[in-house]
């Protein structure tokens, strides 16, 4: 018996291999690997990416100045606002130098030599990156353009960065064939970004810059003058101190002639051993300054619009107040129970421990210079160290140092 062949085979057959022909056609155009000069290109703008981005990350966490930026400007706007961490405490750079060493992996499996598969999810990932960086950079333009209306050149280099490397990955034909599920995954990452800012924003931090090394610190401290004032001067100091004593008469005549011009952040510098470890033996006018120090700060946590009529106070008498005077007057501003439940919060020592270790890092920077108080830290160039002899030398120094005219 003859085996009969189907009529119908032959043009099956034939479909088939076209289909299959098809399907391989496209499975070569669409996993053909990027130019070599395209990925190299990617490459190079990752490793500055991620050079620039551990610079940002390593400044958050030492607390030190950017290169070229001065005391008050844009960096400081930018880098101590409350955008620049994530969930309270994560500096936003260490998130994107993380996806920086992501790209640059991910370039390693796209190349000739790569299989169809490795080049299939490393161009995915590449895409995802891409996304994300994009979504990140215009989020972080954003805030700094329309809500802190100011701009860090530092972060503005590392979004430029991230958007041209971003252009290259998605115009790619094996990272672009990805966009659609890149949208997904990497608009899920930029709302974990955002929500995690949102949901747990970081504090707001006024940064200055002295002497090579970054002040930061948030809005509760006190200040003397408006907060908002375009010049806000670090005022360090002793209540127990003769010459600070002086030199407060000198600010708020300053202030007067200054008005909404210059403001003055108090951060008081207890000369005393008990809370300065820079201190070896308390001289007798410091006595006790460590703990009106706290009382002050207590008051200022307490019931901030009361501090400065308390400040004043505390410098009437020559020799300053004892700690039990300070004590009694806090009590009668903001009540008993409030001042011991704030000294009992352990706040107002924390804050004093922040101003002690702002004062040992300008004694690194030059330990005889900066040893002493009243201290006034005026920009990245200029700190007062010596009590001029009246407040109308001290008006000369600023007028001369910030470019403004007192009335």
């Amino acid at each position: 018996m003859t085996a009969e062949t189907s009529p119908s085979q032959p043009k099956n057959d034939s479909a088939d291999s076209r289909a299959s022909a098809e399907a391989r056609l496209r499975r070569l155009f669409e996993g053909r690997p990027a130019p070599p000069r395209v990925v190299w290109a990617i490459r190079a703008l990752a490793v500055a990416g991620l050079a620039l981005a551990s610079y940002l990350t390593w400044l958050a966490l030492s607390g030190r100045v950017a290169i070229g930026c001065a005391s008050g400007g844009g960096c400081d706007a930018v880098l101590g606002s409350a955008w620049s961490s994530w969930l309270r405490v994560v500096p936003v750079a260490l998130p994107a130098a993380l996806l920086y060493v992501v790209v640059l992996l991910a370039t390693c499996f796209v190349g000739p030599r790569a299989s169809y598969e490795r080049r299939t999810i490393a161009s995915a990932v590449l895409a995802a990156a891409a996304v994300t960086f994009t979504g990140a950079a215009v989020w972080f333009l954003c805030l700094q353009l329309f809500w802190l209306k100011q701009l860090c050149p530092y972060c503005v280099a590392e979004h430029a960065i991230g958007l041209v490397m971003s252009t290259l990955i998605l115009a790619s034909a094996d990272a672009g064939r990805h966009v659609p599920k890149a949208l997904i995954t990497g608009g899920l990452c930029v709302a974990l970004l955002v929500g995690g800012q949102l949901a747990l924003p970081g504090k707001t931090l006024r940064q200055f810059s002295y002497a090579g090394q970054a002040i930061k610190v948030t809005g509760d401290w006190p200040i003397l003058g408006d907060a908002d004032a375009p010049h806000v001067i670090v005022y360090m100091f002793d209540y127990r101190c003769p010459k600070c004593r002086d030199m407060h008469g000198y600010l708020t005549e300053t202030r007067r002639r200054f008005g909404g011009k210059v403001a003055f952040l108090a951060m008081p510098t207890p000369r005393d051993s008990a809370c300065n470890d820079t201190i070896s033996e308390t001289e007798a006018p410091f006595v006790g300054s460590c703990r009106v120090a706290e009382i002050a700060l207590a008051v200022q946590l307490t019931q901030p619009g009361a501090f400065a009529e308390f400040d004043d106070w505390l410098f009437e008498p020559a020799d300053g107040r004892t700690p039990d005077a300070a004590h009694a007057k806090a009590a009668e501003v903001v009540g008993e129970e409030a001042l011991k439940t704030m000294l009992d919060s352990q706040l107002p020592r924390a804050m004093l421990a922040q101003a002690i270790a702002h004062h040992k890092r300008l004694l690194n920077a030059d330990p005889e210079l900066y040893s002493g108080v009243p201290k006034l830290l005026v920009n990245q160039e200029v700190i007062l160290v010596s009590l001029p002899h009246d407040a109308d030398e001290l008006i000369d120094t600023l007028e001369e140092v910030l470019k403004i005219e007192a009335n």
